[in-house]
């Protein structure tokens, strides 16, 4: 709720008995006035009661390469080791919505929970499917230090599955800094 300037200071607000939020205040910091006369908001504070319940729609398409771009994961154990990445996912709390990639890098669309911040999911996942990979092949096993991570909504869940689920597909045609690259820059990162 924005306040209009004749209503500026505090206002009390009450929701409905059945709210979550039985009492909100908001409240906003006049910095001036403009030539004109009208009050411009330097910052609007809403404090609200308890509320509930935690409810977090976050879906994060994350992407990392295997160190030095080096194609590190076999074609016969990418199945499993994206169905591993899967299960590290949901055995700290994630979910892995997608998981694909090729032998140099992968994409992983995440719902992550409100408890997990990305870094940590992120984290996790590279130190635990880096052991994995290294225990399958016998031979040393990284991924880069860096990641990429873009932020999806529920409206592009599906194209973001099917991206990353026809990795093959489309790396026939790109590949992968290409990939990164437009990535970047639709997500305005050049």
């Amino acid at each position: 709720m924005i306040l209009p300037p004749a209503e500026a200071g505090s206002k009390r607000v009450s929701a409905t008995e059945s709210s979550p939020a039985r009492e909100c205040r908001v409240g906003n910091g006049m910095s001036s006035l403009s030539p004109g006369g009208t009050a411009e908001l330097s910052r609007l504070v809403i404090h609200c009661g308890p509320v509930n319940h935690t409810r977090v729609s976050l879906r994060v398409h994350c992407i990392f390469s295997t160190k030095d771009r080096a194609n590190m994961i076999p074609a016969d154990l990418q199945d499993r080791a994206w169905a591993f990445i899967g299960g590290i996912a949901r055995r700290c709390g994630m979910t892995a919505i997608a998981v694909g990639g090729m032998a140099d890098h992968v994409h992983i669309l995440l719902l992550l929970p409100a408890t997990v911040t990305l870094a940590a999911a992120v984290q996790k996942i590279k130190a635990n499917s880096s052991r994995w990979v290294h225990e399958q092949t016998g031979k040393p096993f990284m991924w880069q230090e860096g990641y990429a991570a873009f932020s999806v909504g529920i409206s592009q869940t599906d194209a973001t599955v099917n991206y990353i689920l026809h990795q093959k597909e489309h790396h026939e045609r790109h590949g992968f800094g290409e990939e990164l690259a437009r990535i970047l820059a639709r997500h305005g990162m050049n």
